[in-house]
C-alpha cells in the first residue's frame, strides 16, 4: 500500500480578527479610488510567509505621510472620494491585529496611481497523511 504525503499550509490565526483587518483594507481601498477603478486582493506564499495584499488605483498617498499611517488617529491629506467618514483609527487597528499574529502591514504608494496595502504573516508546511 502507498501512502501519499500532502504538503498543507498551516496558518494560525482568529478569522474574525483577520477578516476585519482585511475587509478594512478593502473598504479603504474601495472608498479611496474614484468609480470606475479596480481594487486587486491578492494572496500569495513565499519562503515562511503568507501575503494578502490589496491594490487599488485611487488617489495615491504622499511618500511623507507613509510613515505615519498605520498610527491611531493619523491625519492625510488624501480624502474618500465618495465622501465617507472616517474615523482615523481603522489603519491602526488593522496593524495591531497583524502584529498579534505575529506579522507585519507595509504600504508602497504613488500619488495620482494608487496605492498597495500588504499584511505579512508567517506560516509553516505540514505534512499529513492521506
Amino acid at each position: 500500500e502507498t501512502i501519499r504525503h500532502e504538503a498543507k499550509i498551516i496558518a494560525v490565526f482568529d478569522a474574525q480578527y483577520m477578516r476585519h483587518a482585511i475587509g478594512h483594507l478593502v473598504r479603504n481601498a474601495i472608498a479611496f479610488s474614484s468609480s470606475g477603478t479596480f481594487v486587486t486582493v491578492a494572496a500569495a506564499r513565499r519562503d515562511s510567509m503568507l501575503f494578502f495584499s490589496v491594490t487599488d488605483q485611487g488617489q495615491g498617498i504622499p511618500a511623507s505621510e507613509i510613515p505615519s499611517l498605520f498610527k491611531d488617529f493619523a491625519r492625510i491629506s488624501v480624502r474618500p472620494t465618495g465622501g465617507e467618514h472616517t474615523t482615523r483609527l481603522g489603519l491602526g487597528i488593522v496593524r495591531r491585529i497583524v502584529e498579534a499574529h505575529g506579522g507585519t502591514t507595509h504600504v508602497q504608494s504613488v500619488p495620482q496611481q494608487g496605492s498597495t496595502f500588504t499584511i505579512q504573516l508567517p506560516w509553516k508546511e505540514h505534512v499529513t497523511e492521506q
